[in-house]
């Protein structure tokens, strides 16, 4: 039986048998990759302004699927009927993301392919078994200690100030999107940014509050709510428990929308919660307008651990402030004010706190020259 999509489109929330007719239908009608490197085998997100599909390579007949595993990927379509503006848009957000994958914490584009039809796609690796969850779990510890969540937070800037530089946002920073792999010298992490498959254009215009969609209907991850490929910048992408107070709005989204993602990654990874877990009373919650006001209920890591004050910890909740404006500086001794207002000043800014705080040494960051 095909496997039931765990997407579905906003508004039509079909019963199960219409899922899986529908299913059947998208089997039927996969397209094929020319050249015949890569082979696509489900369908993911099917919207007039592009597809998401999951894929592996291509391999000889003599290759063996039981002792050899497969090398899976996600393969990105882009339509060939639209709007001349329209197609200018997305060949420049192709092109982008393909420079953005060019950054050694961002993960890359493996292959840009033509279909059969004449479409043209990308092609990505896809997440498996080497994320930050993943990687927590394994550990077995419920929160990881400052030098951990700086490692990985100022790499992860990194990969974000690639993607912001190229005019994209990613839209679904959290620990699944995260690739790591842990050296065994010093247990220190590398990371980089995955799953590129939600990433949309940086907002041009301020913020549009204005802006709002229905999401009765929606459920607590990007599952239930609308796709459209690398989109405009206010359609309401990623999962809940992350999303920006604009996000979740779907108003016009910003450098600081992924940063607030990444905002609660941290807090999560430092405190053993999300923010709004607490808050709210549990793991799993809709959408809902309120939630937006509710960060400005959360408690503080260093109240939730009781521990004391230090500089990252306050880097963090300014990181969750609703207005993105609120986002920009942090306060710190003296009257001073540390710049996190992009991500590369967010990466000198943990660096910085971590030095002060004496967790670290300047030489412990020798990616890092701010």
């Amino acid at each position: 039986m095909p496997k039931t999509p765990d997407r579905i489109e906003h508004g039509s929330i079909p019963n199960g048998d219409t899922v899986i007719e529908e299913n059947r239908e998208k089997e039927k009608a996969l397209p094929i990759v020319a050249g015949g490197r890569w082979e696509i085998t489900e369908c993911l997100h099917a919207k007039a302004k592009g597809e998401l599909y999951e894929g592996r390579r291509s391999v000889p007949a003599e290759y063996n699927r039981e002792t050899d595993p497969d090398f899976e990927v996600i393969i990105k379509t882009y339509p060939l009927d639209v709007p001349g503006k329209q197609k200018e848009r997305l060949i420049n957000e192709k092109d982008a993301l393909i420079n953005a994958g060019k950054n050694p914490w961002v993960v890359d584009v493996l292959d840009v392919v033509k279909l059969e039809d004449g479409r043209e796609a990308i092609v990505m690796p896809k997440i498996k078994d080497l994320d930050l969850r993943f990687v927590k779990n394994r550990m077995g510890v419920e929160r990881h200690n400052e030098r951990f969540v700086a490692d990985v937070a100022a790499q992860v800037c990194f990969g974000l100030a690639s993607l912001h530089e190229q005019g994209l946002v990613h839209r679904d920073i959290k620990p699944e999107n995260i690739l790591v792999h842990i050296m065994s010298n010093d247990r220190t992490p590398y990371v980089m940014i995955g799953d590129l498959g939600l990433v949309g254009k940086l907002a041009e215009s301020p913020l549009a509050k204005d802006v709002l969609f229905d999401f009765s209907a929606a459920g607590e991850s990007v599952g239930a709510l609308p796709y459209e490929g690398i989109t405009p910048a206010n359609t309401a992408l990623g999962t809940i428990q992350y999303m920006s107070p604009e996000q979740l709005w779907a108003g016009q989204l910003s450098v600081q929308s992924d940063l607030f993602s990444l905002g609660v990654m941290m807090y999560e990874l430092l405190v053993g919660e999300r923010p709004l877990d607490a808050v709210v009373g549990r793991k799993n919650y809709n959408w809902d307008p309120i939630l937006s006001d509710l960060y400005k209920k959360i408690k503080s890591p260093s109240e939730m651990l009781h521990e004391k004050e230090t500089l990252l910890k306050k880097i963090v909740m300014q990181l969750l402030a609703v207005d993105p404006e609120d986002r920009k500086f942090v306060s710190i001794d003296g009257g001073e004010r540390l710049d996190i207002s992009d991500a590369m000043k967010l990466a000198a800014a943990i660096k910085y706190a971590m030095v002060k705080d004496g967790q670290a040494s300047p030489q412990d960051y020798p990616y890092l020259h701010a």
